[in-house]
């Protein structure tokens, strides 16, 4: 995905000239680029598919967004041999990207749509059932693929529906800690879930009973089945489930308001269905952790 992202900016820079910086935010760039063919060796970022690229700020600690419908790459060849040598712990890593992708697009309440809704969904019951297949033995070329096409079905939703409070705590995150994005997106996911179910807990049910998890009307109790079976899942993945274990320092009083303010002033944060505030953050922050 980093790669991909890289490859989106430069043909930015090589289309439009200028400086990088010129061009950086949402809907910036309004003319046509060169075209350009994704090719991912990694199953979950979805960049092959979508219209944004995020970039790191060294100096400042952040990463940049560059969004824009002319970015999306003009192909996406999908080829699981080509992910066959991924190492299982970015397998799972890049894989609960994937779902994250998925269940945020499934909330969103203004773009979200009956089609970003069944890719989600397909995407996340096809990760469930393969990732951990895809993890332990990396020559599975049926997992590989199912996984891989599963990735960019869940890139296409949030392409069009968008992400929300997970992504813009792991782009802080990640920006100011070095941390691997889907390592970090799979900590706050639970967070993340709770955080909006006061908002979202229909939505949140419907997917657990979509991917056959929960049986029952229950919203409040579905959502909550949805969080332990993704817990169990990062159990099964091996994956860290909180920010010590991921090797996120404490934060002073000044170092935890400035990361705050990262997440606050991210861009994904405003598709998220429920409001969130510095101390909501901050609070996410202390229970992830």
């Amino acid at each position: 995905g980093s790669v991909i992202d890289t490859a989106k900016v430069v043909n930015i820079c090589v289309t439009l000239g200028g400086h990088i910086l010129d061009h950086q935010g949402l809907n910036v760039i309004e003319n046509r680029l060169n075209p350009l063919v994704a090719i991912p060796t990694t199953t979950g970022t979805g960049s092959e598919v979508s219209y944004v690229a995020m970039i790191k700020d060294t100096k400042d600690e952040r990463k940049l967004v560059f969004g824009s419908r002319f970015m999306a790459p003009d192909a996406a060849i999908l080829d699981p041999v080509l992910t066959v040598t991924l190492p299982p712990k970015l397998t799972a890593a890049t894989g609960m990207d994937a779902i994250t992708h998925g269940l945020e697009s499934l909330v969103v309440p203004s773009t979200r749509s009956a089609f970003t809704d069944s890719l989600a969904i397909t995407s996340m019951r096809i990760l469930f059932e393969f990732l951990p297949r895809a993890t332990s033995h990396g020559d599975d070329i049926e997992a590989r693929s199912q996984t891989l096409i599963a990735s960019t079905m869940a890139g296409i939703a949030f392409s069009n529906a968008g992400v929300g409070i997970i992504h813009a705590l792991a782009h802080a995150t990640g920006a100011r800690f070095k941390t691997h994005h889907g390592m970090t997106n799979a900590v706050f996911l639970p967070h993340g879930i709770r955080f909006n179910t006061e908002s979202s807990a229909a939505r949140y049910a419907e997917a657990a009973r979509a991917l056959g998890i929960y049986d029952k009307f229950d919203d409040n109790e579905g959502t909550e089945r949805l969080i332990q079976a993704i817990k169990e899942l990062m159990d099964t993945l091996q994956l860290p489930q909180n920010l010590e274990a991921l090797g996120v320092p404490r934060m002073n009083q000044d170092q935890m308001q400035d990361w705050a303010h990262l997440v606050i002033e991210d861009p994904a944060i405003m598709f998220n269905p429920r409001d969130a505030s510095l101390e909501d953050v901050i609070e996410i922050f202390e229970r992830a952790y």
